[in-house]
């Protein structure tokens, strides 16, 4: 799955299924503005993947990543998850893993056999697979004809184990000297577009802004063709295309293109080439996961300001291709648009920042919306008021009645499953918040009871009346509703999930047998045995 969406619309509790959530938090660092907007979310899903009997749900991430997320994010940060996690250390792969992972590459990468032989007949083997910095991604990369094409036969050897001791010199040398600058300003406009692939009209869009202003920064020529020209000699070797959909061939040179971008010079040249409030989120992220000084930043951040009416004016939300009636995600939130405004405002002082937060705070594009915007508005409240921003908002006070007068029109609104996390954020914001907010919280929690079977007559969910059960005990002792009341909503939810049970059979539990397996020997021998059958004709 790409997607949380993907994973609810594909469940079916009558089928055994594994749901696989890939580098979920982000591949090379954590994602903070894709898990702002899925962490909830995140664990209403493990909620339903629980009381599912067929379902199991894998996500991966490294653990750095993890880590760190589990610092940012309440939902993440819940101890019931570490009964779950499973680390995978590169650093204990036992020798034959290892081996078969360079095996496995080897054979479906098709590496010529002239290169398998000068591996295997030159008793290199082993040193690629105890090797120190052993990493599959390395592997991966070493195993590319492409990538290896200038390397002799005979140097092959040589060359993996100086890859695996600097691994970024993999893609260092093919992307100073193999391709050209259109190739180059192709790839960087797709750091910072979505890591799971992007739609070609999505990139073309961001690579004509940024590869004309970069080729005029720098005297470099450039046409109208060049994107397909970059696009066409890029895939297969640095990009995979599928579909309308672009994405990096190995997430290895997303890995390498981290350390270049490091440069607050290139950095500031990119930033005014945005044509969309996630890319400049997304380079604005990385700017401050990179720790750089606060001069860079202020320089950085400078630069944006001519992306100010973009951020006010371009609609969070856009209609479907052929369905006018229904929309699709089309840029940030504006509760994501304001923390970036303030954000600016503080590292640079500038007014425009300050007074574009005001115009996003007073006109909302398609106005603010519970899930997207709900826990962040709350935040504002504790950051601006416990001076986490280091110093008083220029226009706090007008600027937090905004905020106050839309999140009470958001808690009136918001369904269980939303009011739920807005609990949540607002019991961890405690005394930052006014009364209004409170009091609209407990309002709303206490007409879950009151209008319980007119709320759920027409869900059809069980995962949703689940949650809905779930969220009604949570509410009963934080807002005073009597156990007997607690008890009839709680039934009528029941008698709701009864009449859709009847619609089908339930399915039979699946039974997981665990197998032990003896530590096996595998000594030089059997790593030259392993490899010798890939040299036969």
């Amino acid at each position: 799955m790409r997607s949380l969406e993907d994973g609810f619309a594909a469940i079916n509790d009558s089928k055994k299924q594994i749901f696989l959530f890939d580098d979920f938090l982000g591949r090379v660092a954590l994602d903070k503005h894709a898990l702002a907007q899925k962490d909830s979310e995140l664990a209403r899903f493990m909620s339903r993947i629980r009381r599912s009997p067929n379902a199991r749900f894998i996500l991966t991430t490294r653990g750095y990543i993890f880590e760190e997320a589990r610092r940012v994010s309440e939902h993440l940060g819940d101890q019931r998850l570490d009964v779950t996690k499973y680390v995978l250390d590169v650093g204990i792969y036992t020798r034959r893993i290892k081996a078969r992972i360079l095996y496995n590459h080897l054979l479906v990468a098709e590496t010529p056999k002239t290169y398998i032989r000068a591996l295997v007949e030159g008793d290199s083997l082993a040193a690629i697979i105890d090797h120190r910095n052993y990493n599959p991604r390395v592997i991966e990369a070493m195993t590319d004809a492409f990538r290896i094409a200038d390397i002799e036969p005979s140097k092959y050897p040589a060359a993996f184990l100086a890859a695996l001791k600097n691994p970024s010199q993999i893609w260092d040398t093919a992307f100073r000297t193999h391709i050209d600058d259109r190739c180059r300003h192709l790839l960087l406009t797709m750091f910072f577009l979505s890591e799971y692939g992007v739609a070609i009209s999505v990139l073309r869009t961001a690579y004509d802004s940024l590869h004309a202003s970069l080729s005029a920064s720098y005297g470099l020529p450039h046409g109208p063709k060049d994107f397909e020209e970059a696009l066409r000699i890029l895939e297969g070797s640095f990009v995979n295309i599928e579909g309308e959909k672009v994405s990096f061939v190995n997430p290895s040179l997303k890995d390498y293109l981290s350390t270049y971008l490091r440069d607050p010079e290139l950095l500031v040249r990119l930033a005014p080439t945005a044509k969309t409030i996630d890319w400049i989120v997304s380079l604005w992220g990385f700017v401050e996961h990179n720790l750089m000084s606060p001069d860079q930043r202020e320089r950085i951040a400078r630069e944006c300001v001519c992306l100010i009416d973009m951020i006010e004016t371009q609609p969070h939300w856009r209609p479907v291709r052929g369905s006018s009636r229904s929309l699709e995600y089309n840029d940030a939130s504006n509760s994501t648009r304001l923390e970036l405004l303030i954000g600016w405002w503080i590292d640079t002082d500038d007014i425009r920042f300050a007074d574009a937060a005001m115009v996003v705070a007073q006109n909302p594009q398609q106005g603010f919306g519970a899930w997207s915007d709900g826990e962040k508005l709350i935040g504002f409240f504790t950051r601006l008021r416990d001076r986490n921003y280091g110093r008083q908002f220029v226009y706090e006070n007008e600027f937090l009645a905004i905020i106050e007068k839309a999140l009470t029109d958001i808690i009136r609104w918001s369904n269980s499953d939303n009011l739920a996390t807005m609990v949540e954020a607002v019991d961890e914001a405690g005394k930052a918040l006014p009364e209004s907010i409170l009091s609209a919280v407990e309002a709303a929690a206490l007409s879950e009871f009151d209008d319980v079977e007119n709320r759920i007559r027409d869900e059809d969910s069980e995962s949703s009346l689940s949650d809905h059960i779930e969220a009604l005990k949570k509410f009963a002792p934080r807002f005073g509703v009597p156990d007997a009341i607690l008890a009839r909503a709680v039934s009528s939810v029941e008698d709701r999930i009864a009449e859709i049970e009847e619609r089908s059979a339930p399915a039979s539990s699946p039974s997981f047998s665990s197998t032990h397996r003896q530590v096996e020997k595998f000594d030089n021998d059997a790593l030259r045995n392993l490899f010798t059958p890939l040299l036969d004709e």
